[in-house]
């Protein structure tokens, strides 16, 4: 399970955040009717929500996607690299030839 940070955006695990029974003023740092924060940041103090698996999935596949393409030379074998990777990280995704 992931999380962010309201402020600073970062995508936590559960160990890089304040458990919410922890946070200080807690119910003044909440709107009415906003939903309730999963923590609170501990590289910046804000609080973090926890982030649809989607997302994670979407950030994890433009990281490997960008390394990729940053480390690979555009070649037939760097271009079947990179269908395969997505392939991996989203099944239901597929790149059209």
């Amino acid at each position: 399970m992931a999380f962010q940070c309201q402020n600073c955006e970062a995508v936590l695990r559960e160990s890089e955040m304040v458990p919410l029974e922890d946070v200080k003023d807690l119910l003044e740092r909440v709107a009415p009717g906003e939903v309730m924060p999963s923590g609170e940041c501990k590289k910046c103090g804000a609080l973090a929500h926890k982030v649809p698996d989607r997302d994670v999935m979407k950030d994890y596949q433009f990281t490997i996607t960008a390394t990729i393409v940053k480390t690979a030379v555009f070649r037939d074998d760097a271009r079947d690299k990179l269908k395969e990777e997505l392939d991996d990280i989203c099944l239901d995704h597929t790149i059209e030839d």
